[in-house]
């Protein structure tokens, strides 16, 4: 398992790489605006538009980590694509806070905090995709497998795991 989680943390940083190299910063004048304005918008919204925030990205993760997690089919190669498209995002948006002189403001304080979180969650679905894989491979090749049961916590404990960063992202990095 660990090395199914080795083969996602690699991905994720190559996407990260790329997604930096190929950032242009010289249009971050507006973010820093943008930004700000998110983040004023955020501590000052009611409590029921918090929760429906929450809902809201709580099922966008959760269908991530579901299409992840299905990515057993094709032997983790569609889990490895949406964590280098997410790596993209995020070398994209690292590159221009930097160019924006947004770096701590925005890393230290609203990514991280839950972005840490969230993406074990991502990893350890893609390390199922990939055991999976490796699983369904063995039975079309004729062999009789017993799934291990750490593989099916592994599937089930992604989703608390992302739950925990929802909560963050909407009820604590807003107010840091």
């Amino acid at each position: 398992m660990i090395r199914q989680l080795l083969v996602g943390v690699a991905i994720l940083m190559v996407g990260i790489a790329v997604g930096y190299k190929v950032a242009l910063p010289t249009g971050a004048g507006g973010y820093r605006q943008e930004v700000d304005s998110t983040i004023s918008r955020q501590r000052s919204q009611p409590p029921l538009v918090a929760r429906v925030e929450f809902r809201g990205i709580v099922t966008n993760n959760c269908r991530v980590a579901a299409s992840i997690e299905l990515g057993f089919i094709t032997f983790g190669v569609l889990g490895g694509c949406i964590l280098l498209i997410n790596g993209i995002e995020m070398g994209v948006m690292y590159r221009t806070a930097l160019a924006a002189g947004l770096y701590w403001k925005l890393w230290l304080f609203h990514v991280i905090p839950h972005g840490i979180v969230e993406y074990v969650g991502f990893l350890l679905a893609e390390a199922v995709a990939v055991q999976g894989g490796r699983y369904l491979w063995a039975i079309l090749n004729g062999r009789t497998i017993l799934i291990q049961r750490r593989i099916i916590v592994a599937a089930l404990a992604c989703y608390p795991i992302i739950l925990l960063a929802a909560l963050i992202e909407v009820y604590v990095t807003p107010f840091l």
